[in-house]
């Protein structure tokens, strides 16, 4: 199917070159959808000030060179020197039905074709798996499916990643609480919450002669916590004893909720240093 818009701007140069000689021929054409008629040009604002007229006056001569039986239906001029162009309905008609006859639909091949990949949702195989994952799939092979008709090479990537050790740490917690208590929570559907429990420590800390939080009732909360299958919950009474349950209990990649009022970012530091000196921070 032919683009209105190139049709317009090919016979509205042509007109130009008739109307104002070929040295004008080139002058932008200015195709754009009007609110009066299906398509309006507007080059006659710009040209009339090259050639010192009246913008409607340029118009007309235009509208009166240009040759569009074939393609409209009604051509006038409107405004201080818009050419408004209203398509035939046969026309129009005609391009949609040679489409039927075009397996690519119009559509013309990228020249030149290029590689490109698309990657995927890239779920953590180890967690369950959500809308999120399922949208951008979808919207991915979208993507992939435009620029196959395009003629582009796709490859389409889903990357897993490290899937070795999210799932040696739910082989590991799998051991921790057993394998009835396993079953019985991934076959309601827990998926999610098994896999985040062997990642969570929660850390009661308060320091010596000091009071808890006013409201935060960390004892309770951590146990709470505790309850739902997360892997250790401590009370501490000071930093130091904070530290060294940690450095027991925690390794790098879990995630470390420190409840209290007691020297947080001491203990934070300390634990980095911790893993540093071992060569796993």
């Amino acid at each position: 199917m032919a683009d209105p818009r190139e049709v317009l701007a090919q016979r509205v140069q042509v007109a130009l070159a008739a109307s104002f000689g070929t040295e004008h021929a080139s002058a932008d054409p200015a195709i754009r959808p009007s609110a009066f008629a299906d398509f309006q040009a507007n080059v006659a604002l710009p040209l009339a000030k090259r050639l010192a007229r009246s913008p409607r006056d340029v118009a007309t001569e235009i509208a009166g060179h240009v040759h569009l039986d074939d393609v409209c239906d009604k051509i006038d001029v409107s405004g201080p020197g818009f050419i408004n162009f209203t398509l035939r309905g046969e026309w129009v008609a005609g391009q949609a039905a040679e489409l039927l006859t075009d397996p690519r639909l119009g559509v013309p091949a990228a020249d030149p074709a290029r590689k490109t990949v698309v990657d995927y949702s890239a779920p953590n195989v180890a967690k369950e798996m959500h809308v999120g994952h399922l949208r951008t799939t979808v919207v991915g092979d979208a993507v992939v499916r435009i620029l196959e008709h395009l003629g582009h090479l796709v490859v389409r990537a889903n990357h897993l990643g490290d899937w070795g050790t999210p799932f040696g740490m739910l082989i590991e917690h799998l051991l921790d609480v057993g394998e009835e208590a396993a079953r019985l929570q991934l076959s309601a559907g827990e998926i999610t919450a098994f896999y985040q429990a062997d990642h969570l420590v929660v850390m009661d800390i308060y320091a010596a002669g000091e009071e808890p939080i006013p409201g935060v009732e960390a004892k309770s909360l951590a146990e709470g916590i505790a309850g739902h299958g997360h892997k250790a919950v401590h009370y501490c009474a000071d930093r130091d004893a904070a530290v060294t349950h940690l450095m027991e209990a925690v390794r790098p990649g879990d995630m470390v909720i420190t409840l209290g009022a007691g020297n947080v970012w001491q203990v934070g530091e300390q634990l980095a240093n911790h893993f540093r000196q071992g060569g796993t921070a």
